[in-house]
């Protein structure tokens, strides 16, 4: 008689917990929801003239997923310790794989800033072919990297902007 009264006692905490699981799987879906919409309208795609503001929101939307992140996976465990089908997290890993190929679309647009600055900074008289040699190369290497970029920044304006950059700047070496 004790051991049916402690089954249904431990049934009823297991019905209860399994209900917070799935309101937390509920919530869970609303931010990612809300976090798609976010990085839809945050991600830097346009020109900005400072690019530690870009670094800035792309930091800010980094915290963000790994909140995300860290909640998908307490829910992950509490799921499989109560035998539930786990929730599909593929679209924080698509948000994750966005955020780098932005995060590399602004390190490649500082390095031809550099090399602009760079080319700025000598006159003509000042560029032994050495110098241009590597400035080229660096120009060259940054295209290859814009080029490796993936559709989705690909048609962006801080790409085409860069790109565009990048080849007028190749265009005045001789």
């Amino acid at each position: 008689h004790q051991v049916y009264t402690v089954r249904d006692a431990l049934s009823a905490v297991q019905s209860l917990e399994a209900e917070k699981i799935y309101r937390k799987e509920e919530q869970l879906m609303l931010d990612i929801e809300n976090f798609t919409r976010k990085i839809e309208s945050d991600v830097p795609t346009y020109v900005l003239d400072d690019h530690s503001e870009a670094y800035a929101i792309l930091d800010r939307l980094y915290l963000d997923l790994k909140k995300l992140e860290l909640e998908q996976e307490a829910l992950k465990n509490a799921q499989e310790l109560f035998g539930m089908d786990v929730f599909d997290s593929s679209s924080l890993t698509r948000h994750r794989h966005t955020l780098n190929s932005f995060k590399q679309m602004w390190d490649i647009a500082a390095l031809i800033e550099d090399e602009a600055s760079v080319r700025g900074i000598f006159n003509w008289a000042e560029l032994s072919e050495e110098r241009l040699d590597l400035i080229n190369e660096e120009l060259k290497r940054s295209m290859t990297m814009l080029e490796e970029l993936p559709g989705a920044v690909a048609r962006t304006t801080i790409y085409f902007t860069q790109h565009d950059k990048c080849t007028k700047l190749q265009q005045t070496l001789p």
